[in-house]
């Protein structure tokens, strides 16, 4: 995460919280998971304080916490901080869905961070009420308060609170059944009696997940109508309509539609013209190069699929080239939807294709490449050995890199925007001051009937040349804002195709942790090995006969932890890439802009630089990672291969080493002394029993010289 990042949502918390909460987010943010104790050693503040900041926190969903045998430790979500920037884009969609009243309501939930819903009722109606009665409105019903409560609830944009925001929790499906509130007990709560409205422990909070959706379904319904027509916009918000049916809410390919099933939706609707001509809209969406919707069947009519994950490509690839063409013109913009086209393309063949003058192409290509909206690549053109190496360099578009700093872009500019603002409202902040004490001064003398020459004199009190210079701030501040909503627009959209998407992020602490476990593991294991194979050579009782089976199994289970711990390196631990100019220039930003803030951002930059120092541990591992697992294979080879092969082996040495040493047995004396050895070592006769003796060639011979006193010793195992 960037400095700018934490500044900016260092910004939104003293905006909304003030500068305790503030600092407490400060220290989750550069520090991570941290305990109580540990925040409040850092931020030096009061205990009391440190847990007013983190209920205050954990209340409105920007902090989770852990509870372990030992402590509770806490985790900022620096997500849910910039979505309060949304707000009042929440706000003003309920309004357009489910209407005024909707709307109070949402704004209590947001101001609380979470509220029962008979409170929020009860809010929202003194709400209403105190505006009516200085309008001469009519004064609000509970029941239909209740009824847009339900609607709230009925379209998922409230749901319950489990009061606990643990991590465990995060998975939890959400949960919207509505309990049966007492309308009676509502209306003796407002009047100030007390009662029971049945829902006092059931706790509501926004999903904010359902206001992205909706969003997201906006931007796309938006995107077909400015590029098609009115009619068009609404076939595909009918579409999108029918995707929730049957596919979840965040793949990225929707389960085909049929079109009798489209028809039959559309002929719902009052458009007469895309009832019409429903079959050549369809083909014209199908047949465009956004591909936001793709023909996959022909049963039925024909069956139609939605590529969420192409829409938001194909809105991010618009978006890019629109700033492009804002930053550095139309020819530059015509340099990159030509990179982009052919992917890779030389710098000779960017000036044939894009029509542009040589020194004036090069100009602008060497400018993206320098601001990173385009990337070079340096290949080598294959020839003879003797004949010097040619090297020639192509341009092509990272679209992850260029949208991520995009994305620190629009960060920046919400940030400047929000230290603008509060420059310009705290520069002025005696004339706003003024003149908010004159509307309530006003408000309040037309309640008690003041005369004109009354709210005439007290209007006087500001001159012309104030009430002039009060508009000019009040504008810049208004626009300041509209712009924000903007800025806050090409972010979602920016960021909407790396939804669901985890993000894993290991400091350098963790990996010299991990490399130090793994490197100690392989070093046991290789002992253990050693020592095994030692012991197997030394044949002593046990081993020596299974030698073959029993070294890889004694290998492979002190390197199993060395194994999962590789694999796990492999699977979690992402491969740095090098830093690009844009992000050595940022980190040179970071480091200028470090000598003049206080030590805790200081240590958020040092914390940052061990982020990014940990590509050469990651490589390292990476590499032990692949050796292990080749290791393992091995091992799982050999294993395998001995058990299917371990009775062969004992086999071969039952019928081929004993009986034959049995054989020579009456006529060389080391080979009688080492089977009389083995036998009572063992305690064993023969290679399976006894009998094995009377098979042998000179025993069969022997026996004719044998009475029938010495064939029953022979037969009772007496005679050897």
């Amino acid at each position: 995460m960037s400095l700018i990042y934490s500044k900016l949502c260092s910004t939104i918390l003293v905006e909304h919280f003030g500068p305790i909460v503030q600092r407490v987010g400060n220290d989750l943010f550069i520090h991570g998971s941290r305990s109580l104790h540990l925040i409040r050693q850092s931020t030096r503040l009061p205990l009391v304080k440190v847990k007013e900041s983190l209920c205050t926190l954990i209340k409105y969903g920007l902090v989770n916490y852990y509870q372990n045998e030992t402590r509770t430790e806490y985790t900022l979500l620096p997500d849910k901080i910039i979505l309060m920037l949304r707000y009042p884009r929440y706000m003003f969609f309920v309004k357009n869905v489910c209407g005024d009243e909707s709307e109070i309501m949402l704004e209590e939930v947001l101001k609380n961070g979470s509220l029962t819903a008979s409170q929020t009722i009860i809010n929202a109606y003194k709400k209403i009420q105190h505006s009516s009665n200085a309008c001469g409105n009519m004064q609000p019903s509970v029941s239909s308060l209740k009824d847009n409560f339900d609607l709230l609830v009925k379209n998922q944009f409230l749901m319950r609170d489990l009061c606990t925001n643990t991590k465990s929790d995060i998975d939890e499906k959400p949960n919207f059944d509505m309990p049966q509130i007492n309308l009676k007990a509502l209306e003796n709560l407002i009047q100030g009696k007390e009662d029971d409205p049945n829902d006092t422990k059931i706790y509501w909070k926004v999903n904010f997940d359902r206001f992205i959706q909706d969003f997201r379904d906006q931007v796309i319904v938006s995107a077909i109508r400015t590029r098609f027509d009115e009619n068009a916009g609404e076939l595909m918000r009918q579409l999108l309509f029918l995707m929730y049916l049957r596919t979840a809410s965040w793949a990225d390919t929707s389960n085909p539609i049929p079109y009798i099933e489209i028809k039959d939706v559309i002929k719902k609707l009052n458009y007469p013209r895309l009832i019409q001509y429903l079959d050549q809209y369809l083909n014209l969406i199908d047949d465009d190069t956004s591909q936001f919707i793709r023909r996959v069947g022909d049963s039925g009519g024909g069956q139609y699929s939605i590529n969420m994950k192409e829409a938001f490509n194909q809105l991010a690839w618009t978006t890019l080239e629109n700033i492009v063409m804002e930053r550095f013109g139309s020819k530059a913009a015509r340099i990159f939807r030509l990179v982009r086209s052919k992917k890779f393309v030389e710098q000779e063949q960017i000036q044939q294709l894009a029509m542009i003058p040589a020194k004036e192409a090069k100009h602008l290509t060497y400018t993206l490449l320098q601001e990173n909206y385009l990337q070079m690549q340096e290949m080598k053109k294959a020839g003879p050995s003797s004949a010097p190496t040619k090297t020639f360099f192509l341009f092509h578009i990272d679209l992850d890199q260029v949208v991520q700093m995009e994305i620190e872009h629009c960060y920046h500019a919400l940030y400047n925007i929000m230290q603008r603002r509060d420059h310009e409202a705290t520069t002025n902040r005696r004339m706003i001051d003024k003149q908010l004490r004159m509307q309530t001064l006003t408000s309040n003398l037309k309640e008690h009937g003041a005369t004109e020459e009354q709210l005439a004199e007290i209007a006087e009190m500001m001159t012309p040349s104030e009430k002039q210079h009060l508009d000019k701030v009040q504008h810049v501040i208004k626009k300041l804002g509209a712009t924000e909503l903007q800025i806050d627009e090409t972010l979602f959209l920016l960021t909407i195709q790396y939804m669901g998407v985890p993000n894993v992020t290991f400091t350098w602490r963790s990996i010299k942790v991990l490399r130090a476990i793994i490197s100690t593991m392989s070093m046991i294991g290789v002992i253990l090995v050693l020592a095994a194979v030692v012991w197997a050579i030394k044949l002593r009782r046990d081993i020596g006969d299974y030698l073959n089976l029993v070294v890889p199994v004694v290998a492979a289970v002190p390197c199993a932890p060395v194994y999962i711990l590789g694999l796990k390196a492999y699977l979690c631990l992402p491969l740095a890439t090098p830093k690009t100019k844009f992000e050595e220039n940022n980190k040179n930003e970071s480091d200028d802009e470090e000598n003049s803030e206080n030590s805790d951002i200081r240590n958020s930059d040092d914390d940052e630089d061990d982020k990014n120092n940990g590509h050469e541990a990651n490589r390292i591992l990476f590499l032990h990672a692949v050796l292990c697992l080749i290791s393992g294979c091995l091992v799982a080879a050999i294993n395998v291969a001995c058990f299917l092969r371990s009775s062969t082996f004992q086999q071969k040495i039952r019928e081929d080493s004993m009986i034959e040493a049995m054989e020579n047995y009456a006529n060389d004396d080391g080979v009688r002394s080492c089977v009389d050895a083995v036998q009572m070592e063992f305690q064993c006769c023969g290679s399976e029993d006894y009998r094995d003796w009377f098979r042998v060639s000179w025993a069969k011979v022997s026996m004719d010289y044998f009475d029938y006193e010495d064939y029953k010793r022979q037969q009772e195992g007496q005679w050897v």
